[in-house]
């Protein structure tokens, strides 16, 4: 992070325990939406040790650290003017986001949200990378992943057509990809959420699932919008 941007943020005392991640939210706010600017190392750059009493070995000793994370989370939020809930999940230290309302209007640059495909409870179908890598691919359905990373609500490149809700807006221009009318059903997901999903049944049984749900998102690139991928949402393939 640059040092201008550092002194121009400053740590906040009210997000002691969190600071750090109150600090790389409130930086990616700012230059929210180049996201370009965000980049990945993919090296190990620090370690510590653990004992007893320390976070890493022991969460639960400092719980005021991840409340704090949730408080900060929650300020994210509520500056984007998102009409959503910051709450923990099962894992310490990682967190979700709960919407009030219509997730469409809270976010209108949102094209879709997609979900799990599963197959005798092992992933088969989901977030997709730009080349068409499956992510997480065979991973069992009790299982969270690397960092907890499989369980988490994340952006995609592309998610799969079989387990995917689009936003009413781009309805039309997803059925014109598909090359049927959108047709929706009903499918709830681990936290009681009510989604309206496309309704795969209208497609051919040799459909490529996975071309067209690439071809669907390079459409949302190519129109300036994106898509999430929500693993609490489920459908057996």
């Amino acid at each position: 992070m640059e040092r201008q941007l550092l002194q121009e943020l400053k740590l906040r005392k009210e997000f002691d325990g969190a600071q750090d991640y109150d600090l790389v939210l409130r930086a990616v706010n700012r230059i929210w939406p180049d996201q370009e600017q965000i980049l990945h190392i993919p090296k190990v750059l620090y370690h510590w040790r653990c004992h007893v009493g320390s976070t890493a070995e022991n969460p639960r000793s400092k719980l005021w650290a991840y409340e704090a994370g949730c408080r900060a989370l929650q300020a994210m939020v509520d500056l984007r003017g998102y009409q959503a809930r910051a709450e923990h999940t099962e894992h310490m230290g990682f967190y979700r986001l709960q919407y009030l309302g219509d997730i469409w209007n809270s976010r209108p640059m949102l094209g879709t949200v997609g979900g799990c495909v599963l197959q005798r409870n092992h992933l088969t179908g989901g977030r997709y990378t730009r080349e068409g890598e499956l992510l997480y691919k065979g991973l069992h359905k009790g299982y969270s992943g690397y960092m907890h990373r499989a369980a988490m609500t994340q952006d995609a490149w592309a998610v799969d057509i079989r387990c995917i809700a689009v936003a009413p807006t781009l309805r039309e221009d997803f059925g014109r990809v598909m090359g049927v009318p959108y047709k929706g059903r009903t499918l709830q997901d681990d936290a009681g959420n009510c989604w309206e999903i496309f309704d795969v049944a209208v497609l051919p049984r040799d459909t490529d699932y996975r071309a067209l749900s690439l071809e669907w998102g390079r459409e949302l690139e190519q129109r300036g919008y994106h898509a999430i991928w929500n693993p609490s949402l489920k459908i057996e393939g």
